[in-house]
């Protein structure tokens, strides 16, 4: 597994596309929740294999920000939108807020098990385009599905 380091969220100079931010609520405020600024990154070896992006994901750690963008080549959801799986594994009951703010399209996330199940969504939260979800989730693995609103929508 290869590893990259993410720019620096804070800086507006530095931002890209959609930003993820997952934090336990424990420590929110607190500088440093945790976790780190690289995502493992799986690089496919073989040239001619593809990779199906609905069924691939990026891991996720608490306290950890990301960075991205949707487009024409992400996993394509039934109505259309574009979207971006990212897996969270807790090891004990932790209280979560994930973030998910945009400004090139409407921002929609899922919380779902690893079946696919939706366990909760959120769209507009606190009434602009950014969504937020905040749930006390148990020890397990998860997918949060970052994703635009309407069909075809893209950018940052």
């Amino acid at each position: 597994m290869k590893t990259r380091t993410l720019p620096d969220w804070r800086t507006k100079k530095s931002r890209s596309s959609f930003e993820l931010f997952l934090y336990a609520l424990l420590c929110l405020g607190v500088a440093a929740c945790g976790g780190d600024d690289s995502v493992g990154v799986e690089k496919n070896e073989t040239e001619n294999e593809v990779i199906d992006p609905c069924q691939a994901t990026s891991p996720i750690s608490m306290g950890q920000s990301i960075g991205g963008q949707l487009n024409a080549n992400d996993c394509v959801q039934p109505d259309g939108a574009f979207g971006d799986r990212w897996s969270l594994s807790l090891s004990g009951q932790t209280d979560v807020r994930i973030d998910l703010t945009s400004s090139g399209f409407d921002a929609f996330l899922e919380l779902q098990d690893v079946l696919g199940n939706v366990i909760a969504q959120n769209d507009d939260a606190g009434g602009s385009d950014n969504s937020r979800l905040i749930q006390t989730l148990q020890a397990r693995s998860y997918i949060i599905l970052v994703r635009s609103f309407g069909p075809g929508q893209t950018g940052s």
